[in-house]
């Protein structure tokens, strides 16, 4: 009897998971996160200027993903899950390796999408995806 490699899932935003195995895997790379801090300058007449805190910014968060048959993955049907979700507006935890990361939920802000490889029916094989979100307090 062959063994079947069970899925790992990895990590979740919403209803899109972060799944690893030896013959199916939807993950990502190039994980970036931006903290950003809000400060106002006074200018001063032969002075420093004046430099005063006002707040912190939404953290900003950005990866990059790979969808491909050759990975197990429909990359037109997943394509489709992640932007109804982010069309929605609705902001989820991101989770990876159960750790929460960001102080709040995380809306998508923008999908590019790299559309690689197609075969002789038109059929997508391969896309790249870059994923941006944003906390909302």
């Amino acid at each position: 009897m062959a063994n079947k490699s069970k899925s790992k899932k990895i990590g979740k935003w919403g209803t899109i998971t972060f799944i690893v195995s030896g013959n199916k895997y939807r993950t990502f790379s190039d994980m970036k996160w931006k903290s950003k801090f809000n400060f106002d300058e006074e200018e001063r007449e032969k002075k420093t200027s004046k430099v005063t805190f006002k707040g912190i910014a939404p953290d900003e968060f950005s990866f990059n993903m790979r969808l491909s048959v050759f990975a197990g993955i429909n990359p037109w049907k997943q394509m489709k899950k992640l932007n109804k979700a982010a069309r929605k507006g609705k902001a989820y935890r991101l989770i990876i390796g159960g750790k929460k990361y960001g102080k709040y939920k995380l809306v998508v802000t923008g999908i590019t999408r790299n559309l690689e490889y197609f075969d002789n029916k038109g059929n997508l094989w391969v896309s790249d995806l870059q994923v941006n979100m944003k906390e909302r307090p």
